[in-house]
């Protein structure tokens, strides 16, 4: 929600009349068990609970590998790691294109792709900036319903 409200604060009262959304077809079973034990102890102040914190994933309907989580000193050790990582997968028949690179915030990121990967295509609303065979890159924001 682009204000963070919640629905009971603006006198809404969904008691009974609404259902929390347990099954997921978006992530694997995988990537919603790390992003959970990452979220647990953060209490959300748009949640409809009680305590706040954000209930535990039932399951998702797909699986997949545990995602790989690094932490890096820099920006530009970030995009050393994820050049050295391209360069891997590239070796396994991956094409540009099946890369996007998604970031929190534009800067420093989107500068310092068109640096390293001169024909980064950055995804906008136009149908055709996110098709092709070209790296990609946007914001978390921007690439809510993309997949």
């Amino acid at each position: 929600y682009p204000g963070g409200y919640a629905l009971a604060r603006l006198g809404i009262d969904v008691t009974g009349r609404s259902t929390l959304l347990r099954k997921n077809y978006r992530n694997t079973q995988q990537i919603l068990q790390t992003a959970h034990a990452m979220m647990r102890d953060v209490s959300l102040d748009d949640m409809e609970t009680n305590d706040g914190f954000p209930p535990e994933p039932e399951y998702s309907v797909r699986q997949g590998d545990r995602p790989l989580l690094r932490g890096f000193a820099s920006p530009e050790a970030e995009l050393q790691w994820i050049t050295g990582e391209i360069t891997r997968l590239r070796g396994l028949n991956f094409q540009p294109g099946d890369f996007t690179f998604l970031y929190r915030h534009s800067w420093p990121y989107q500068d310092l792709l068109k640096k390293v990967f001169p024909g980064v295509v950055e995804i906008t609303k136009e149908p055709g900036s996110y098709f092709g065979n070209s790296l990609k890159h946007t914001t978390f924001h921007s690439s809510k319903g993309l997949e």
